[in-house]
């Protein structure tokens, strides 16, 4: 199982049998070998089982011993104050925020796009607390369908290895800057495809940017954009692209009502619009996510 996705059953789990087990499920799928997304869901659900010793010992594990840091946000976070005024919890904490320091000093966009090969393509976007190797997991697969597939990963720090896309950050600049790079080259097919707040960034970047293309496909979309402009957004996408596909889970509580209302205005609107409401599913890709977009392009 994909990492993302033993998190993403982890809460699962946490609302269904508890947080102990939640913890429990953690530790058993745990290889050794994880992001410091993964090291933190497993001090914070230690704090919350109120096993203070473990929930140190995984702080300290992620940050002294495997070299790790995080945003100064996620030190606020409440389920922490089991061990917030111990001495160890302090260094950990000062040790990680110089290395964010750092890290923001010297953060940029990467676009892995070079030259063009093949005669279709698609710009792949990561979610939130992931970069370009989680997305190349789910993407990848469309080359085996004549695509060249590439990927824009955010200057927008998030912790150790980890990126994201603020909702009103600079992703669409960054996706604006990308595609300047490739304009001279002619596409039969260009597809934008996103998960999460790499939606958001998509969206906003034909609104704000002016970005086309044919596709658009969006994947368990975070979208708060669409509180913002919808009008605006949809007047910008009835030109910019030809077809746009939607899937989201049932269980995607933070993502499938607003892709609903997304997917409404956009056929109220007359714009090719489908979707794929898949039962049982939270904020991941289905696991033939290729197979059930392959026929739509």
């Amino acid at each position: 199982m994909k990492e993302e996705r033993i998190l993403d059953h982890a809460i699962r789990v946490m609302e269904l049998d508890g947080m102990d087990m939640a913890l429990a499920f953690l530790e058993a799928n745990w290889t050794g070998d994880v992001s410091a997304q993964y090291y933190n869901y497993l001090y914070c659900f230690a704090c919350l089982c109120e096993e203070k010793e473990k929930g140190l010992r995984y702080l300290e594990e992620a940050i002294l011993d495997q070299g790790m840091w995080y945003r100064p946000e996620v030190f606020d976070d409440e389920d922490l104050d089991l061990i917030r005024d111990e001495n160890r919890f302090e260094v950990c904490l000062e040790t990680s925020l110089a290395r964010f320091q750092v890290a923001q000093e010297e953060a940029k966009s990467i676009f892995t796009w070079e030259d063009k090969k093949m005669d279709k393509l698609l710009i792949a976007l990561h979610g939130n607390q992931q970069n370009i190797q989680y997305a190349r997991g789910e993407w990848s697969g469309f080359e085996e369908l004549g695509y060249q597939v590439e990927y824009l990963q955010s200057e927008e720090i998030d912790s150790c290895n980890l990126f994201r896309w603020e909702d009103m950050g600079t992703g669409p600049s960054q996706l604006e800057k990308a595609m300047q790079g490739i304009s001279g080259k002619a596409y039969e097919e260009v597809v934008l495809g996103g998960f999460s707040a790499g939606c958001n960034t998509l969206l906003r970047g034909i609104s704000e940017e002016g970005i086309t293309c044919d596709t658009l496909i969006l994947q368990s979309p975070w979208i708060p954009v669409l509180h913002q402009e919808i009008d605006i957004l949809i007047d910008k996408l009835k030109v910019a692209c030809k077809r746009i596909f939607i899937i989201c889970g049932s269980e995607d509580e933070d993502c499938y009502p607003d892709s609903q209302v997304l997917a409404a205005s956009l056929k109220e609107s007359g714009i090719t619009c489908e979707t794929l409401w898949i039962e049982g599913l939270g904020h991941e890709f289905p696991s033939d996510f290729l197979d059930l977009v392959k026929d739509k392009l």
